[in-house]
């Protein structure tokens, strides 16, 4: 990293301390960090297509599930409207983004940069692969040797 290198730090609510924390670190550093607090799942998406791309350094501080490929992702909880129309008050419902290696080149848009997961488990191979494949040019704390 370079001083004013461009650094997007996603999370949802469950991380937000901790991200706001590396925030104020990475500022303090002459990084450019811009923190994504994801809340709906419209939002989410739109972020990993249009986005991230924008960004050297992507950082997600999200939790990481699974033990077997088939269940392994990279949780992000968000909010949900039943109908798809975000202008209303009501029909909101809990769901979730999951960053599965099996998806992740498909959600994830002309990113070139590097990539840093901090959820447990996003470190394995398969993830790690499924990044690269989607164009990243390095992911941190990977397995790949």
């Amino acid at each position: 990293m370079k001083f004013f290198d461009t650094v997007a730090i996603v999370c949802d609510s469950s991380m937000l301390a901790l991200a706001n924390t590396l925030r104020a670190f990475l500022e303090q550093m002459c990084l450019q960090a811009n923190l994504y607090h994801l809340i709906q799942h419209q939002q989410a998406i739109a972020f990993f297509a249009d986005q991230a791309c924008k960004y050297e350094y992507l950082v997600l501080c999200c939790h990481g599930t699974g033990s077997e490929v088939s269940e392994m992702m990279i949780r992000i909880d968000v909010s949900k409207q039943k109908d798809g129309n975000p202008e209303r008050d009501d029909g909101w419902e809990r769901a979730v983004v999951a960053l599965r290696p099996s998806n992740i080149p498909q959600l994830l848009y002309n990113f070139k940069g590097h990539i840093l997961s901090l959820g447990c488990g996003s470190g394995r191979e398969p993830f790690g692969k499924a990044f690269l494949a989607a164009g990243c040019q390095k992911v941190q704390d990977s397995t790949l040797k």
